[in-house]
C-alpha cells in the first residue's frame, strides 16, 4: 500500500516523538525518520543521494563560521574574567534595594550576554559565580536559583546570539539586522526579570536578606570592570551595524579581542589548561550544533517532498481567522517543542514550515517573528521535563533539589509571557535599531 506524503508526514511526526520519548538522541532521531520518509515518498535512491549530499550542503557555508566564533568568544571571556567583574558591578549598583544580589544577577547575565551567545553557558558560568553568593547569604534556594537559570536566558537574546544567528542563517535574513534586533528586547526581559523579582520580595519579604551598603566610590570603581564587555560589544555590534565588518569578521574580531583580553589578565596561572578547556569546549558545542543541523536537514527535506509547508499554510489560509490568532497559534508550538527539543533542533524542524507562513503569506516582520520565535525557546529552556537551564544549574547546585529549580524557574516563564505580549503589542522594539543598519 502506497501512503499519501500527509499520512508520511503526519506518521513521521508520530515517529519522531516516539524515539524522543524511548531517550534516542535528537540527531539520531531526526535522521531516521528523514531518510525513512524520503525512501517511503521518493526511493532508496533519492534517500541516498540526499544522505549523501546533505552533510557538506547543510553545513558549507562562509556566514556559518560564526557559530563556533561566538561560542569560542564567550569561552573566552569567561576566561578573562569578564563575568566575574559584571557580577562585581551588578552587586555593587544594586545592593540597597531588596533582593540586592538577585538583582545584581540578572544585571551580570544581561552584561555578559553582550559576550556569550549560549544560554547555557551563560546560566553554568554565572552559577558557579553567583549562586554561592546568594546561598550563602541567606537567599531562599529556589529564587536563587530560578534566578539563575532564567538569566542565562539573556544570552540567546542579547546580542550577540547563536540563536539569532541561527535564525538568520536558516531563514536568508541578514544576521546583523537580527542580532540588533535583540538588543531592546533584551534589555526589556532584563527589566520585567527585576521588576518581577521586585514584585516576589514584596509579597514575601523572607525570600531574601537584608540589604547591604557600598559607596559610590567603590560604585563608580567597579565600572572600570566593564570595559571588555563594551570593547566586545563595540567590535562585533557596533563593528556589523556601520557596515565596517561582516558578521563572520566581526566575530573573528570578537575571538581577537577576548584572546587577547585572556593573555592580559593578571592572574595567568593555568592559562594553558584554560586554552585547552576552552577549545575543547568550543568543540563540543559546535559540533552538536552542527550535526544537529545536518540530520533536520533530512528531516526538513523530507517535509518539503511531502508539500507539509503548503499543506499548512493552505489549511490555514482556509481557517479564516485573524492573523494575530495565527500567528499566536505558531509560537504556541514551540512551548510543546522546547519541553523536548534544544534551540537548534526547534529552529531547525519549525521555520522551513511556520516562516514561509508568517513572513510571506500574513507579511510579518521577519526581524520581530525571530525575536518571539527566540523568545519562545526561552521558555521550552526553563520548562519541564528537559529544561536545558535549569538541569544546568541543578548540576552546578546539587544542594538544590531540581523540583525546587523547576519551581524557582517558574517565576520567570510568567514574566517571559508577559515581555512576550509588550513585543506583540509594540513590534517597533524590535525592528527599530535594525532599520537604522548601514547596509
Amino acid at each position: 500500500m502506497i501512503l499519501s506524503p500527509t499520512i508520511l508526514a503526519t506518521l513521521s511526526v508520530i515517529a519522531l516523538l516516539g524515539f524522543l520519548t524511548a531517550g534516542v538522541p535528537i540527531f539520531v532521531s531526526l535522521g531516521i525518520v528523514g531518510v525513512v520518509g524520503t525512501m517511503l515518498l521518493s526511493g532508496v535512491s533519492t534517500a541516498l543521494g540526499i544522505l549523501r549530499e546533505t552533510p557538506y550542503s547543510s553545513n558549507a557555508e562562509y556566514l556559518y563560521l560564526v557559530i563556533p566564533l561566538f561560542v569560542l568568544m564567550g569561552h573566552l571571556a569567561f576566561n578573562a574574567g569578564v563575568t566575574n567583574q559584571a557580577f562585581e558591578i551588578g552587586r555593587k549598583w544594586f545592593s540597597r534595594l531588596p533582593a540586592g544580589l538577585a538583582l545584581a544577577t540578572i544585571a551580570a547575565c544581561a552584561f555578559m550576554g553582550a559576550a556569550c551567545g549560549s544560554s547555557v553557558a551563560a546560566s553554568a558560568t554565572m552559577g558557579r559565580v553567583a549562586l554561592p553568593e546568594m546561598l550563602r547569604k541567606g537567599y531562599d534556594r529556589r529564587l536563587a536559583a530560578g534566578c539563575v537559570a532564567a538569566g542565562g536566558l539573556l544570552a540567546i537574546i542579547i546580542p550577540p546570539s547563536v540563536v539569532l544567528v541561527l535564525y538568520a542563517v536558516i531563514t536568508d535574513n541578514s544576521v546583523g539586522a537580527c542580532l540588533l534586533g535583540g538588543f531592546i528586547p533584551g534589555i526589556i526581559t532584563a527589566v520585567v526579570f527585576m521588576l518581577g523579582i521586585s514584585v516576589l520580595l514584596r509579597r514575601n519579604p523572607n525570600m531574601a536578606p537584608p540589604t547591604e551598603s557600598f559607596t559610590w566610590k567603590e560604585r563608580f570603581v567597579s565600572l572600570k570592570g566593564a570595559w571588555g564587555i563594551v570593547l566586545l560589544f563595540t567590535i562585533v555590534i557596533g563593528g556589523m551595524s556601520v557596515g565596517v565588518f561582516t558578521p563572520t569578521e566581526a566575530a573573528a574580531g570578537g575571538v581577537i579581542a577576548a584572546l587577547l583580553m585572556l593573555f592580559c589578565k593578571p592572574d595567568r596561572q593555568g592559562l594553558t589548561a584554560q586554552l585547552k578547556e576552552t577549545m575543547l569546549d568550543t568543540v563540543r558545542t559546535s559540533v552538536f550544533i552542527f550535526i544537529i543541523m545536518i540530520c533536520a536537514g533530512l528531516y526538513s527535506n523530507f517535509l518539503i517532498r511531502a508539500g507539509t509547508g503548503k499543506a499548512i499554510s493552505l489549511g490555514v489560509a482556509n481557517l479564516h481567522v485573524p492573523p494575530l490568532l495565527v500567528l499566536i497559534i505558531a509560537l504556541a508550538v514551540y512551548l510543546p517543542l522546547g519541553c523536548f527539543l534544544d534551540p537548534a533542533s526547534c529552529l531547525l524542524i519549525t521555520l522551513p514550515i511556520l516562516y514561509p507562513l508568517v513572513v510571506k503569506d500574513l507579511g510579518y516582520n521577519p526581524i520581530w517573528f525571530g525575536i518571539l520565535v527566540t523568545k519562545m525557546i526561552e521558555i521550552g529552556l526553563l520548562t519541564p521535563p528537559v529544561g536545558l537551564n535549569v538541569f544546568t544549574i541543578a548540576g552546578v547546585a546539587p544542594e538544590i533539589p531540581l523540583e525546587e529549580v523547576f519551581r524557582g524557574a517558574s517565576w520567570f516563564i510568567l514574566f517571559e509571557t508577559v515581555t512576550i505580549a509588550i513585543l506583540i503589542a509594540f513590534p517597533g522594539l524590535a525592528t527599530w535599531l535594525p532599520s537604522l543598519m548601514i547596509r
